[in-house]
């Protein structure tokens, strides 16, 4: 059986998973397509959106062995405790939490496949 490692990068209003099995890689989009604002520093995301967005991640990821949680601004870290607070069972294959700015498909790709071939020799 192969193991499955994902990478989510998250933004306010937004998510990409990228998801590695077996050397293949796969982007999945959740949320907006849109990036936030640029201009709307300081807005306040609606709790309720955003506890449907960690929903929505967390049944994309759910079932990962390895999974790192990515993002430029403090969501990543709300995800984390989200988790940690509703989804134990996925919380406790989470193995690293990185800032990472805006970044494209492809240098997530290659970032996650970095992390783990580094992750999985420790």
């Amino acid at each position: 059986m192969s193991i499955i490692h994902y990478l989510v990068w998250i933004d306010r209003d937004r998510a990409r998973v990228i998801e590695l099995i077996a050397g293949e890689t796969r982007a999945i989009r959740i949320g907006n397509s849109e990036p936030a604002d640029p201009f709307a520093s300081g807005r306040r995301v609606d709790p309720l959106a955003a506890m449907h967005l960690f929903d929505e991640i967390a049944d994309t990821i759910e079932g990962g062995d390895h999974i790192v949680i990515t993002g430029p601004g403090p969501e990543r870290n709300d995800l984390r405790k989200y988790l940690q607070q509703h989804r134990p069972s996925i919380a406790a294959h989470v193995i690293g939490v990185e800032k990472i700015g805006n970044a494209t498909d492809t240098v997530l790709r290659m970032f996650a496949r970095t992390y783990f071939r580094l992750s999985d020799h420790r």
